[in-house]
């Protein structure tokens, strides 16, 4: 691994401990502050804290599954639920999953991509590849986080 991706992680790392304990703030926060008494400006920054609370939990889970063991591997396969599953462990709407990319420059051949499973009203897509593109046979892999 390159000194400056190492770097980065190391970094990711620390941070992973700050969003942690900002979110835990955050929860106490919300939980014992009464928003009628405040000031407008407390209420803005009330809510800005709730925007930002919402991005920062993302950027946790994110870092969080980066480090995260992996569950299962394999294929999208369709079971008889008419649900996907990798390896046995089923999925539905709001599923976390990677999925690979041939990319053939890389030296393992490509790398995995987070992303989710969601539904189109018709069958099961992933969001990084869009409503339109069949998931059935992709390489994917499920972490435990």
């Amino acid at each position: 691994m390159s000194e400056k991706l190492d770097k980065l992680v190391g970094m990711a790392a620390e941070l992973q401990d700050k969003l942690e304990r900002f979110e835990k703030e955050y929860d106490q926060m919300i939980d014992s502050t009464d928003r009628y008494p405040l000031s407008a400006d407390e209420v803005y920054q009330y809510n800005t804290l709730y925007l930002v609370n919402d991005k920062l939990s993302d950027a946790f889970r994110s870092i969080k599954a980066m480090k995260a063991p992996v569950r299962r591997e394999g294929f999208l396969t369709k079971n008889s639920g008419n649900r996907y599953e990798v390896d046995g462990w089923e999925l539905s709407s709001g599923s976390p999953v990677e999925i690979w990319e041939d990319d053939e420059e890389l030296k393992e051949g490509g790398f995995y991509t987070a992303t989710r499973i969601e539904h189109n009203g018709t069958d099961y897509y992933v969001v990084a590849l869009g409503r339109d593109i069949s998931i059935n046979g992709l390489k994917a892999r499920i972490k435990t986080l």
